[in-house]
């Protein structure tokens, strides 16, 4: 079982069982193990693009241990922060493809690790991109697109 903390230091434990599969699906209608091709990726990868939604997936999971814990949903909400979503992003595609793995389906569980592996890179790679580009480089664009708007005539309505 995979872990995460939240932004108050609650450690959060994801056991994906069929009881909080259909947890998820019944309160937020999606259903973590629909892995059709067509489907599988963009949900892992939309995850990483929209927090809230992945935050959402997260407490139904664990909504059993906020209930002991007396945490809300708005309280569990209130204490996801950027640490939480990675922490709980990976802990949530660990749980899957153990469970593909547990259950015996080893082509879900190697999709799904491809997958983890693709975005870890991505966003590498897009991180040592950016770094290239120096506060001058920016600033110079800004500028020179400020410029031209000044510069420019007006057409002529003739």
């Amino acid at each position: 079982m995979a872990s995460f903390k939240d932004g108050n230091n609650n450690e959060w434990i994801i056991a994906l069982n069929i009881g909080s599969i259909k947890r998820v699906k019944t309160n937020i209608d999606i259903d973590l193990l629909y892995t059709d091709d067509a489907q599988e990726t963009p949900l892992l990868l939309s995850l990483q693009d929209d927090p809230c939604e992945l935050a959402d997936i997260l407490y139904h999971l664990i909504k059993p241990q906020a209930d002991k814990k007396d945490v809300s949903y708005e309280a569990f909400l209130d204490a996801v922060d950027g640490d939480t979503i990675a922490g709980g992003y990976n802990a949530l595609t660990d749980e899957l493809v153990n469970f593909f793995q547990k259950k015996g389906d080893i082509a879900k569980a190697k999709s799904l690790k491809k997958v983890q592996f693709m975005v870890k890179t991505t966003l590498i790679a897009l991180d040592k991109e950016v770094e290239k580009i120096s506060d001058e480089d920016v600033a110079k664009q800004v500028e020179d697109s400020i410029g031209t708007l000044f510069t420019q005539q007006p057409e002529s309505s003739e």
